[in-house]
């Protein structure tokens, strides 16, 4: 395989497991955010949420290439709270993009569809739609980063493997 070709390959080895899990994450999201509307989400949010997963899912694996993304990397808990943060607030700045763009194509102005946009959309959903954000990306976080720390051969034989059995603790027998 020459060179070119094993670069595109290897990037698509990254990209997939990613795009996948923002993929379905987001099109969970967009049907919470339908339903809480009292509808169903429509085609066109349907793409916009592939969209944006697949444009999410690359823009964390660039920041996962940065400096920033490795601030608190000598703590497995600090980097994943860390790591959490960071790719849940690039995350929700795509979330708003999408919910902004079909606005913007209403009205023809940006201005306005950000004044529609924060006076229609109820705090109250905002906040779940949010808190499904940054749970699924709390989730994508912890996995990618077991799999860095663990290598996935070892999370693959964890997950797939058969169970363990649970030690039995005997305690010693009090006297009286």
């Amino acid at each position: 395989m020459n060179k070119v070709a094993r670069v595109v390959v290897d990037e698509l080895e990254e990209l997939v497991p990613s795009m996948i899990f923002f993929m379905v994450a987001f099109h969970m999201i967009s049907l919470t955010k339908g339903l809480l509307v009292g509808g169903y989400p429509t085609r066109a949010s349907a793409t916009l949420a592939t969209i944006s997963a697949i444009t999410v899912a690359k823009s964390i694996l660039i920041i996962e290439h940065t400096a920033l993304a490795r601030r608190f990397s000598s703590r497995v808990l600090y980097n994943i709270l860390w790591k959490t943060l960071i790719f849940g607030t690039v995350a929700l700045f795509f979330r708003q993009l999408e919910e902004l763009i079909p606005l913007a194509m209403k009205h023809g102005d940006v201005g306005a569809a950000v004044r529609e946009l924060i006076a229609a959309v109820p705090t109250a959903r905002f906040l779940v739609v949010h808190m499904w954000l940054f749970t699924l990306v709390l989730i994508y976080t912890l996995a990618s980063e077991a799999v860095r720390v663990a290598g996935w051969d070892q999370v693959k034989a964890t997950l797939m493997g058969p169970v363990p059995p649970v030690p039995v603790h005997r305690t010693k027998e009090r006297t009286s």
